[in-house]
Formats: C-alpha cells, sequence, structure tokens
C-alpha cells in the first residue's frame, strides 16, 4: 500500500488482499484531525501491491508496484478532490517496494525489487506530467527494498533494508530532494527492519516492520541532523507492509 498526505488528508492507495491472494486499486482517504474510519476516493489505473508513494499539498502519485510482474506504472490524484486516478507517466525502471520521498517539487522513488532488487533513484516533478528522470544510487550497496522513508521538503530520509540476502538491515541514508546524486551515510535504526516511515517538520519516524517476525518498534530522528535513531515508543499491535502519513508535511510553505 502506498501512502501521502496532505495538511488536512491522508490517502492510501493499492495493495493486497488480507490473504495476499489478490491485489486491489482501491484509493481511500482519512481526514487526520478527525479521528474515523477510512472512507473510499476511488481507484487507481491498475490494481496492484506494493507500490511506492510521494505526495505535495495537492498532488498525490503512486508509482511502480506488482500488477502481474514488476509495473513501472505512475498514477496521481488530487488530493482535496475525491475520484479515480490519472496517468502522470513511467518510472525509468518497472519494480515493486520503491521508497518514495518529496518536496514540494519533487517526487523521488529509490531502490526497489525487479524482482532483482535495485539501487536505482528517479524523480518526477509534480507540476508537470511526463516520465521519471535518472536521481542517482543508493550507497547502501547490493540494492534495496522495503525501506521507510521520511522527508523534511529538502532532505528525504531512507531507513531500514531488506536485502538480496534476506538479511534485514539497519541502514539509513539520505538524499538532497533538489540535487540530484546518490545518497549518503545517515546512521541506524536501532534495530534491523523494514519500517514504515513517516515525518513532520523536524522528525522523521520509523514504525513497525518485521525483522523476520513483525514488530511494534518505533524509531525517530531528526532529519536535519545526521544520526542514530532513538526510540520513540511502542505502536499498539505488531505490524508490517503499513503506510505512514502526517499532517506536519515537512513544514514548507506549499508543502
Amino acid at each position: 500500500k502506498a501512502g501521502g498526505s496532505s495538511s488536512t488528508r491522508g490517502i492510501f492507495s493499492s495493495g493486497a488482499s488480507p490473504d495476499s491472494s489478490s491485489n486491489t486499486d482501491v484509493i481511500e482517504y482519512v481526514t487526520i484531525p478527525s479521528e474515523g474510519n477510512s472512507i473510499d476516493f476511488g481507484n487507481s489505473t491498475a490494481a496492484r501491491r506494493n507500490p511506492g508513494g510521494a505526495s505535495n499539498s495537492t498532488r498525490f502519485l503512486t508509482a511502480g508496484g506488482y500488477v502481474s510482474a514488476a509495473s513501472n506504472i505512475i498514477d496521481y490524484v488530487q488530493i482535496n478532490t475525491l475520484g479515480d486516478a490519472l496517468d502522470f507517466g513511467d518510472l525509468r525502471i518497472s519494480k515493486y517496494y520503491p521508497a518514495g520521498t518529496s518536496s514540494p517539487i519533487r517526487a523521488v522513488f529509490s531502490g526497489g525489487t525487479t524482482p532483482g532488487n535495485t539501487e536505482t533513484m528517479s524523480f518526477v516533478s509534480f507540476a508537470s506530467l511526463g516520465n521519471a528522470v535518472n536521481f542517482g544510487e543508493l550507497s547502501s550497496g547490493g540494492g534495496n527494498y522495503q525501506s521507510g522513508s521520511a522527508s523534511n521538503g529538502v532532505r528525504g530520509v531512507l531507513g531500514g533494508v531488506y536485502n538480496p540476502s534476506a538479511t534485514y538491515i539497519n541502514t539509513i541514508e539520505y538524499l538532497t530532494i533538489a540535487s540530484e546524486g546518490n545518497t549518503t551515510h545517515f546512521g541506524s535504526l536501532t534495530v534491523g527492519r523494514n519500517a514504515s516511515g513517516s515525518s513532520g517538520g523536524t522528525r522523521g519516524i520509523f514504525a513497525g516492520g518485521s525483522t523476520g517476525s513483525n514488530t511494534n518498534i518505533i524509531d525517530f530522528i531528526q532529519i536535519a541532523t545526521t544520526g542514530n535513531a532513538e526510540d520513540f515508543g511502542d505502536i499498539g499491535d505488531t505490524s508490517s507492509g503499513m503506510a505512514g502519513v502526517s499532517d506536519s508535511h515537512g513544514g514548507l510553505g506549499g508543502y
């Protein structure tokens, strides 16, 4: 499932059925300041699982995913207007499990599997429909997927790696969204896992995930300052494969 948000709405797109026997094209939303169940938003352009999501204050993009094979689809919705997703363009490489980070201007989709793990990163500009362009490569080596992601609108941070040898790694790396290039080492999660990520203006949160079995761990980082993650607390249940959203959304105007 892919997640994204504005300052008021959180959106969740696509995914798999509870028994993982089928994909879904359902898009749902919540009003973040109001507790309650999700509401139907519309449908994605394709039923798929394990896509990546990224958003600014107006658009939410869903990229890649597994249809009957790895997909290069990018589609989008206008966050404040209910309706079905529209075609945006294509990723450079068909893949699933990409990690999405964003600024008010750009969405960057990093890593994933094709099903061979990939180090590639590509980006699009939210305001201009079109295909993704090369951004750089991940520095963690060997490719990765199932990373959680967080951003303050300037820096995108990727936490946790599930690598080709089926090992959960605690690596955190970061990229500067406005400048193409490879990622740089940031620090380490408290436990190696494939956590879900979300962020506010200053902090990134990595919650849940799998270490081989599901966990309830929550870590946090200060996005502007490199260093290791610290314990934040626990989620209410052990969980893996979540999508995180936040109404803080980086704290930058237009974001």
